[in-house]
């Protein structure tokens, strides 16, 4: 299935389930391993397969493409990138300043940070660089 954020993010999870785990959607494999976790208040829409083969109709996402750009795109955070990220964002780099650092996407600073920094779902609550 495919996970569609908000800001035109997306990312591809072989996952037969969902659930929900207090604020974040669980993307769960058929063997019962959690196979990604994003928090509810970012995700746009999830687009399941069309049909009984599990085929999710791709042409507008690769991870390698995107990886050609942002190498680490998609990969898991350590506990060494976050707090590069926080100092980063800290100092008043942009997203766009973090991402080519790092090797990720814009969208994926800002969503990272959201996590870290404990950001709520309410509107008025917005995460900021500097």
């Amino acid at each position: 299935m495919r996970i569609e954020l908000h800001g035109g993010g997306f990312a591809h999870v072989e996952a037969s389930s969902i659930e929900i785990d207090g604020d974040e959607l669980v993307f769960v494999a058929d063997h019962g391993e959690d196979m990604a976790r994003h928090p509810i208040r970012l995700v746009s829409r999830v687009v399941l397969p069309d049909d009984a083969s599990g085929q999710v109709d791709d042409r507008a996402y690769s991870v390698e493409a995107i990886r050609q750009d942002h190498p680490q795109a998609y990969a898991r955070w350590e506990s060494a990138d976050e707090s590069a990220l926080l100092a980063m964002a800290d100092a008043g780099m942009t997203p766009d300043e973090i991402g080519r650092i790092l090797g990720r996407q814009p969208g994926g600073i800002s969503s990272r940070l959201a996590k870290l920094r404990g950001v709520g779902s309410d509107a008025s609550t917005q995460v900021r660089f500097g």
